[in-house]
């Protein structure tokens, strides 16, 4: 037997506790200002919000829905999401639109209502764009590359035709920053003055290496020479190893010194500024003799002579020499020769 719309109201109400909120279509009432669950068979779109705040707040959003019956409220948890759009702290939640939209929206900080809006029924105004307060924009992302050096700042939020704001400078060990670029070859840089912002953007840090120069000098018999032997650039940061030495006509190298005087070696180190370096070097004349070469190795030629010459003192000479004499040639096939020599040091 069919019972009446009378027995059935009354039985519900018979079966309630006082207070208890009543579902519908998948929602609570607006009493309980409970985070809802979607309803698997009614139209729901879920849209991206965003609120500018001037300062950190707890932030919350709660919509009421249009399009159902009674007052149908969603309440949710706003996130920080560690981009600031100019001076403003933005936060961000995923609320779903049911059928029409929704009739109320308010941003809150904790309990505490910030901002309400009253009979709103669209959805291109809110979805994916920010509210300062006053106003639905157009956002979008900014981010930083560091180009391989440093550590780039955080991203930031710019409103459509905003600008940008300006981090503080990047800085990495060897190189010299040299502003924000618009593309990552850095020939466009990017003016935070008067470049505004219409798309998605990815902005490039430019670099310039930071080189010292490391001087050598060449110290004779405990008398510092005018002029250089030879430099060297290093990149700050970066390390110097003891270099081999120069090699100067009739003296013998005796190791690179960090003072004039020859007292305290040179050792590898980091280099952050320019550098003096001193050579010591002791006169020993020019070289001259005999050396005897064996040339049963029928590859053997005068150029193997020179090289066996020039390794006749390879601990203090070990790099090639010019100035040659004349060198007797000798036949492939004989047992042994002796080559005379007349040998001036120079540099190389």
């Amino acid at each position: 037997m069919k019972r009446s719309i009378k027995a059935i109201i009354a039985t519900i109400f018979a079966s309630m506790s006082i207070g208890t909120a009543i579902g519908i279509g998948g929602f609570s009432n607006a009493n309980d200002d409970a985070k809802v669950t979607k309803a698997a068979n009614n139209n729901w779109e879920s849209l991206v919000v965003y609120y500018a705040a001037s300062s950190t707040i707890n932030g919350r959003i709660s919509v009421n829905r249009g399009g159902v019956p009674g007052d149908q409220w969603e309440n949710e948890n706003m996130s920080y999401t560690n981009r600031k759009c100019g001076s403003n702290f933005v936060y961000t939640a995923t609320v779903w639109e049911y059928y029409g939209g929704f009739d109320d929206i308010y941003f809150k900080d904790g309990d505490s209502v910030l901002h309400h809006i009253s009979g709103w029924t669209g959805r291109d105004t809110m979805s994916g764009k920010m509210y300062d307060g006053s106003t639905w924009n157009t956002i979008y992302t900014v981010d930083f590359n560091a180009n391989g050096h440093g550590t780039a700042p955080a991203g930031q939020y710019a409103i459509s035709g905003g600008k940008v704001t300006k981090p503080s400078d990047p800085s990495a060990a060897g190189y010299t920053f040299g502003g924000w670029y618009k593309e990552a070859g850095c020939k466009n840089v990017w003016n935070f003055n008067t470049d505004t912002v219409t798309a998605n953007k990815t902005l490039y840090a430019k670099w310039t290496p930071v080189n010292h120069t490391i001087t050598k000098k060449a110290v004779y018999d405990g008398v510092v020479q005018a002029g250089n032997i030879g430099t060297d650039s290093v990149l700050d940061g970066s390390t110097y190893a003891v270099p081999s030495g120069v090699f100067i006509s009739n003296y013998s190298f005796g190791g690179w010194y960090t003072d004039a005087g020859c007292n305290t070696a040179y050792t590898s180190r980091t280099i952050s500024s320019d550098l003096t370096i001193y050579g010591k070097y002791n006169y020993h004349g020019a070289w001259s003799g005999t050396i005897n070469v064996d040339l049963r190795d029928s590859s053997w030629s005068e150029a193997d002579a020179k090289y066996a010459v020039m390794f006749m003192d390879k601990e203090t000479y070990p790099e090639e020499h010019d100035d040659w004499s004349s060198i007797v040639s000798a036949s492939a096939g004989q047992k042994l020769v002796q080559i005379p020599y007349n040998i001036g040091f120079s540099p190389l």
